[in-house]
């Protein structure tokens, strides 16, 4: 009876881990650009909103292209050193990609392009996701 117990012990957590890796790739690729794919991203680019330092972009997803095999949107981030120091950087983008990614913003098969400003900082999570949720309801 120990062995068993012992060896369930040693695969459950591998399972979970390569479970977690899986979720964690797909949420990543939703972030991730090729320079022609940001190029090609804002040639496309209309503007959607603006808010309080931020503005959100909107490129459709072109029809029957091969070279676009993304049925996901995605969400391109883009923050200046201007806005502030790399710690509040970051904050802001986890907080992005958070809200992109809990509310399922990526099932709409679009490009959104965040552009953000020092006033931004001072945005809350809560403020952060209400601008998101008016610009794409």
């Amino acid at each position: 009876g120990h062995q068993i117990g012992q060896s369930h012990y040693q695969t459950s957590p591998c399972k979970r881990a390569q479970a977690s890796f899986q979720v964690e790739m797909n949420f990543r690729d939703l972030f991730l650009f090729t320079r022609s794919e940001v190029d090609d991203a804002f040639s496309r680019a209309k503007a959607l909103k603006r808010g309080r330092g931020l503005t959100l972009l909107c490129a459709n997803s072109k029809k029957n292209d091969e070279k676009e095999p993304f049925e996901d949107g995605r969400l391109l981030i883009i923050i200046s050193r201007k806005v502030g120091k790399a710690h509040d950087r970051n904050l802001l983008r986890r907080r992005i990609k958070a809200i992109f990614y809990e509310n399922k913003l990526y099932q709409k098969p679009q490009t959104l392009i965040l552009i953000t400003y020092k006033p931004a900082i001072d945005l809350t999570f809560d403020q952060l996701k209400d601008f998101f949720i008016s610009a794409l309801s």
